[in-house]
């Protein structure tokens, strides 16, 4: 019970403060009746090139997930979304402290990447969105997730436009990626009553040429 309200609670109200935990609380509590996500999609426009070095961060490779599964760093099930993050054309990076795996984070470069319970979004050409972003708990609050998404950021050729969906009420995501450069392009509600479809609203927060490419993006692959 102590773990429960640890993880559930204490740790949600420290993350989003307590005014958004109790909105997701009150969400969840009701999420039989209605479902409800909002998601603010941040680009970087004009990106030219990113560059980071950092001696504890390196690609993920297959073989760093074999070795992270027999060393006991991963669950199976773990091993088998990164693999799949991998046969997908995602580039992904971790890092290493003390010979341990602290995190990981991924971009995708194609396809179709998805959000929430069922959004969908077809990666337009050239443009790569961050994804799955996780640090071990034992490696939290020594910014292992700023050096990850710095040394993913340097993953991306200049002339893409790197993409991020944040919930709005993940403050200190919103304010990390704003120091990168990130800016507001969209923001997308989906919503449904008990079983009834999906439904979606996409809001155009900038008038940057991006802002029509994702939205075209974002209603062809949830129209289906």
């Amino acid at each position: 019970m102590h773990g429960f309200i640890q993880n559930k609670i204490t740790n949600r109200i420290k993350q989003y403060g307590s005014n958004a935990a109790f909105v997701q609380f009150t969400r969840a509590i009701l999420r039989w009746l209605y479902k409800l996500e909002r998601y603010i999609v941040f680009i970087i426009p004009a990106f030219k090139g990113y560059t980071y070095n950092d001696s504890c961060i390196a690609l993920m490779t297959e073989e760093r997930i074999v070795y992270a599964i027999k060393n006991g760093e991963l669950e199976t099930t773990q091993a088998h979304l990164l693999n799949g993050f991998l046969k997908e054309g995602s580039k992904g990076v971790f890092a290493d402290v003390e010979g341990k795996l602290a995190g990981y984070a991924w971009i995708q470069f194609e396809g179709v990447y998805r959000f929430g319970i069922t959004g969908k979004f077809n990666i337009p050409s050239k443009y790569a969105v961050m994804k799955n972003l996780y640090v071990f708990p034992m490696h939290r609050g020594h910014k292992v997730s700023t050096k990850l998404n710095a040394a993913r950021l340097a993953l991306i050729p200049a002339g893409h436009t790197p993409v991020v969906f944040i919930i709005p009420e993940n403050k200190y995501a919103i304010r990390n990626w704003a120091q990168y450069g990130f800016r507001r392009i969209l923001s997308v509600k989906r919503w449904r009553w008990i079983c009834g479809s999906w439904k979606m609203c996409i809001k155009r927060l900038a008038d940057h040429d991006e802002a029509f490419v994702l939205e075209k993006a974002l209603q062809e692959a949830n129209d289906k």
